[in-house]
């Protein structure tokens, strides 16, 4: 995975449990190694380069996929994770599923 930290950013890559479960794993293992820092691929404008980003990025993931699983549809998934990241960037990922 060439970006796996977002920080501040949304996230529609990781579409199924799998690729959800690997990209949490390559985290864990850059949470392991103890960084001073953390470079965020993706992230919003002003926010730090720490290694909170990292845990930030497994949380949403996680989030992500236990909301999945009890949406009645797209619609509630969206407002469920705008509720959540609300100030996070780039909500207009959702547009492609119309949602925005």
């Amino acid at each position: 995975m060439s970006w796996p930290i977002r920080n501040g950013q949304t996230m529609v890559a990781a579409s199924t449990p799998q690729s959800r479960a690997n990209w949490i794993a390559d985290l864990d293992r850059l949470a392991a190694l103890n960084p001073k820092m953390a470079v965020a691929g993706h992230k919003k404008v002003g926010l730090p380069d720490t290694p909170d980003a990292i845990e930030g990025t497994k949380r949403y993931l996680t989030d992500y996929g236990r909301l999945m699983e009890s949406a009645s549809g797209e619609r509630e998934l969206y407002d469920a994770m705008t509720g959540l990241y609300l100030d996070w960037a780039s909500n207009q990922t959702w547009l492609m599923f119309g949602l925005g």
